[in-house]
């Protein structure tokens, strides 16, 4: 089975992704896919320039924000430059989630992994969201800022994820029918999230 987990920052979705991984037994993939997509391409594109156009820029976005080493508008610019716009990154990736899901039962954390594995049968595809008092609080936490920096960091992040799958898949990231299920983790928090998925995923294996 493949799981694909996307969602907007700060909603936990990588710790719900590591959650059901470990209740299911299953891998769980996220900046391994990078290096994932290095092995597969590496022939066109070094590991640097991999992460560097990542999705997870989002954290490289914050460093920033949060040591002030950037003016607003000069933060905003870097965040629409480091669009990738090397159609190499897409093929790396692409070809890495495939090689990576005919070996595994899977979780994927975002790359667009919903839309790269679309047609397989086997594969469950979620959205995850929360409310923006949540999403805050948790940014807060993990980085060790105040409320109106996690506020900016979670904007520049999730237009950055949205202009990433616009780029790549030419449909809109949190589009709810791009995905079989979207969970607000609000509703049962982050364990009850991952218990949650981790039953449908077992209901839906049985269907095969």
């Amino acid at each position: 089975m493949i799981i694909t987990i996307a969602g907007r920052y700060g909603c936990g979705a990588r710790d719900i992704a590591r959650k059901v991984a470990a209740d299911l037994n299953y891998t769980v993939y996220d900046d391994e896919i990078v290096t994932a997509a290095y092995e597969t391409g590496g022939a066109l594109l070094d590991e640097e320039e991999l992460r560097y156009y990542d999705e997870g820029i989002g954290s490289l976005i914050s460093d920033d924000i949060a040591g002030q080493s950037e003016t607003e508008e000069e933060t905003e610019n870097m965040a629409l430059d480091v669009l990738p716009l090397d159609l190499r990154l897409n093929a790396a990736i692409q070809g890495a989630l495939n090689r990576l899901a005919d070996n595994d039962d899977c979780v994927f954390v975002g790359r667009c992994a919903n839309y790269y594995l679309r047609h397989r049968n086997n594969a469950v595809m979620l959205f995850v969201t929360d409310s923006e008092d949540n999403k805050i609080k948790r940014i807060m936490k993990r980085r060790s800022c105040n409320a109106d920096t996690a506020r900016k960091i979670s904007e520049m992040a999730d237009k950055r994820r949205e202009e990433v799958y616009s780029f790549f898949t030419g449909g809109k990231w949190d589009d709810a029918d791009n995905y079989g299920l979207c969970v607000n983790t609000g509703v049962l928090g982050e364990d009850g999230t991952a218990r949650l998925i981790a039953e449908l995923v077992k209901l839906k294996a049985k269907q095969l």
